[in-house]
């Protein structure tokens, strides 16, 4: 799920409130606030400290039920760790009063496409379209739930209208091919992948999926391999970080 953290702090000042936090002393704790919470918790995942992340992360977001970007970040990591249904609830329930309810959306359509509830994704990607109607992530993620659903003509139409805003990303151009290929429609799936074949700067996933054709240029959809679809789930970003996120993007969903 690897769109992350906006921000870091300083080294220093990380290991200064670690620290802090490993101190005995009670009133120093006491003082620590949502944001020192989330400081400790990226310092924490940083560490590999799967323990204490998950639980400043759990403070920072009961302490600041507002503040989508902690919510989104401990959704993040509650996925990462396969507690799913877990994040879900968490950015069900911070819906109500979010700071940022489109990033809340978005993070939930994620959550859903990648766990198969692909109506449930949809509609909370078109509220993000509502919003944004130019999204590139969001219009990827929409076409990526209706592949899923096996509705690959409506998923085609808007990864095109993806292209059309970022005509040379080549997960876009990946996926469309791959959407293609389900509906036994190789030709048009090997048109798509042209402009990108010799180039050595494509993503390993597009090398596989240029195989697949070069392998299969008759095969009808149940031969194409259905699973392939499936791994467009699994090849999305991580749940993005809010507005202030600086790892969002199509690219992030390079197959």
């Amino acid at each position: 799920m690897s769109r992350l953290i906006a921000t870091y702090c300083p080294v220093a000042v990380m290991c200064g409130l670690l620290v802090a936090c490993a101190a005995p002393s009670e009133p120093r704790t006491g003082q620590m606030n949502a944001q020192s919470r989330e400081h400790i918790a990226v310092a924490a995942e940083a560490s590999g400290n799967t323990d204490l992340a998950l639980s400043m992360y759990a403070e920072a977001a009961a302490e600041a039920p507002g503040n989508s970007g902690i919510r989104l970040r401990y959704a993040d990591m509650l996925v990462k760790n396969g507690k799913v249904d877990q994040a879900r609830e968490l950015l069900t329930r911070s819906l109500a009063n979010a700071s940022d309810p489109v990033e809340v959306r978005r993070g939930l359509g994620i959550i859903n496409v990648m766990s198969g509830l692909n109506t449930q994704a949809i509609t909370e990607l078109d509220h993000v379209l509502t919003a944004h109607p130019q999204d590139v992530p969001a219009l990827v993620d929409k076409a990526v739930a209706l592949d899923l659903a096996g509705k690959h003509a409506e998923a085609q139409a808007i990864y095109r209208i993806a292209q059309g805003l970022t005509p040379d990303d080549p997960a876009i151009a990946n996926n469309l091919a791959l959407s293609l290929a389900l509906e036994g429609r190789t030709s048009d799936a090997r048109a798509v992948l042209l402009p990108f074949k010799g180039s050595d700067a494509i993503p390993e996933r597009m090398k596989v999926t240029m195989k697949i054709l070069d392998e299969a240029p008759n095969a009808e959809p149940d031969e194409t391999g259905g699973d392939e679809v499936k791994r467009l789930a699994v090849a999305l970003a991580s749940l993005p970080r809010g507005s202030n996120d600086t790892t969002g993007g199509s690219d992030a969903r390079q197959q």
